[in-house]
């Protein structure tokens, strides 16, 4: 369940486990993989000097609809396993952005 993957990191802040595919044909929140337990983020800039990880701090921002400057990767910056930590949202309206995640 897609609800696993999201964590309370303060009083308004929520962390997500994400699997980010780099150099992908888009950039797009793909879906739910219920094995790693993290949502799946294709981007299409490859990793190199950091432009994967910013294009994914963009996506995000869009998608949730944040500036970029509340989002942090808190975790596995030279990993294809990060965590992003969202400041400025809290847990349940973020988790029901994502709700139509788990039905894929």
């Amino acid at each position: 369940m897609i609800d696993k993957i999201f964590s309370k990191s303060g009083e308004s802040s929520v962390s997500i486990d994400l699997w980010v595919k780099a150099g992908s044909e888009s950039t797009c929140v793909s879906g739910y993989d219920n094995w790693r337990e993290c949502i799946i983020v294709r981007v299409k800039e490859d990793p190199v000097e950091g432009k994967a990880n910013s294009k994914l701090i963009e996506l995000f921002s869009d998608y949730v609809g944040v500036p970029e400057d509340h989002i942090l990767i808190s975790s596995g910056k030279k990993s294809k396993r990060k965590t992003i930590t969202i400041n400025g949202v809290d847990i349940d309206s973020t988790i029901n952005k994502f709700k139509s995640l788990d039905k894929r």
